[in-house]
């Protein structure tokens, strides 16, 4: 599987000089930022979609431990990645 050469050319259409690729702020950071945030909240997305089922230390007290947990989105937390590009501050969901 490759990336279709047209999306990396409008890529480039704004992203032209070498600090604009490979800066601070530049495409590479942005497009590791932003394809490391999809893939975990896709995982997320695919975890909440399978069957609930309960830990028997995790269940609430008067629950009976056949009872399925209910999984679901509760927001965002920032963690900090290091990465050959430097520090990525992730949302993490």
């Amino acid at each position: 599987m490759s990336i279709d050469k047209r999306v990396i050319d409008d890529l480039l259409r704004e992203f032209r000089t070498p600090e604009q690729i490979l800066g601070k702020d530049g495409l590479i950071r942005q497009l590791t930022k932003a394809v490391l945030e999809r893939a975990l909240d896709a995982e997320l997305s695919h975890h909440l979609r399978e069957e609930p089922t309960v830990c028997p230390a995790q269940a609430p007290q008067g629950v009976p431990e056949s009872a399925p947990r209910r999984n679901v989105r509760n927001g965002h937390s920032l963690k900090t990645l290091k990465s050959e590009h430097g520090q990525l501050t992730l949302e993490i969901p």
